[in-house]
């Protein structure tokens, strides 16, 4: 009598070899979702370390004044809106012993293996002010420049962790309110103090006096200046501010032509600042020239 079930030439059945196939299939495309997975994860870990050497060098290359300098020296832009509206279109390069520019390091567009860069821009979240800085040269302020872009994986562009290098930047500033980036670093400047916030007053030494503090905060009580000893002496009371003590408050100060500065706390509102500076600092009329200085309270 023949078996009830139908069988094949093997003995199996046609549902068994159904069942089979069946599991064969699926073993097949866990086997290509396992593949796929692994590839993803391989991209993404190169990705992950191109992104890693990608902040590495951007460090290195703003460290390096004259690399920095190259990169960034030109770049204006507008007090007004660089605190939330980025100067993009920016490259980073490497200088050589003179300080030009040598080899380009990173461009908007650029592919980095996985990386493709989209922006390289330039704020400053720090300044607060909200108005163009004042008409002046050798003025500095801490900024931050930005890599960003996407990283391509698994086929999917996925925007990559942006590259966030805080910087020091020198400029001058125009009677239109436009500023130029002349010099920058990751070193203090003295525009600018890593990890003591943002400063509650900053104004500008020039040939014709002091410029009032752009914050509002700071008043010049007196501007007095020694010829013979080279030293120029300010005296600033402050309203509205924490009381200064003696440990507070960081006072620090930007000019090529100073040599050196000191600080002293006359009571809980004011200070006098010293600077001593070269000879070829002053210009016909004795004024003192360009010096930007800067005050935190703790």
């Amino acid at each position: 009598m023949r078996a009830e079930r139908l069988c094949n030439a093997n003995g199996f059945s046609l549902v068994e070899a159904v069942v089979v196939i069946g599991l064969i299939s699926a073993g097949s495309l866990i086997l290509a979702q396992l593949s796929q997975n692994s590839v993803f994860m391989q991209e993404s870990f190169s990705a992950g370390s191109e992104r890693l050497e990608l902040g590495n060098d951007t460090y290195f290359i703003t460290s390096d004044k004259d690399s920095c300098t190259a990169s960034l020296a030109g770049t204006t832009f507008k007090g007004s809106m660089i605190k939330t509206t980025p100067t993009n279109g920016l490259s980073l390069w490497y200088a050589d012993e003179m300080g030009a520019r040598s080899r380009k390091a990173f461009d908007e567009g650029l592919r980095i293996g996985k990386l493709k860069i989209d922006k390289i821009g330039f704020t400053m979240p720090d300044y607060a002010a909200g108005v163009n800085w004042p008409v002046g040269s050798g003025q500095s302020f801490r900024g931050v420049l930005t890599i960003s872009g996407v990283k391509v994986v698994g086929g999917q562009e996925i925007p990559f962790k942006a590259v966030e290098q805080p910087i020091n930047v020198t400029f001058n500033t125009n009677g239109s309110g436009t500023s130029t980036i002349t010099e920058c670093t990751t070193q203090s400047s003295g525009g600018a103090s890593a990890g003591i916030g943002v400063p509650k007053a900053v104004f500008y030494v020039t040939s014709t006096g002091v410029s009032n503090d752009i914050f509002g905060n700071a008043t010049l009580v007196s501007h007095n200046q020694n010829v013979y000893s080279n030293t120029v002496t300010l005296r600033i009371s402050f309203s509205g501010l924490p009381p200064l003590t003696n440990s507070n408050f960081v006072v620090l100060t930007h000019s090529k032509l100073t040599t050196y500065y000191e600080v002293s706390r006359i009571n809980a509102n004011t200070i006098d600042i010293s600077f001593w500076y070269a000879d070829n600092s002053l210009d016909a009329s004795g004024g003192f020239i360009k010096a930007s200085v800067s005050l935190w309270i703790n």
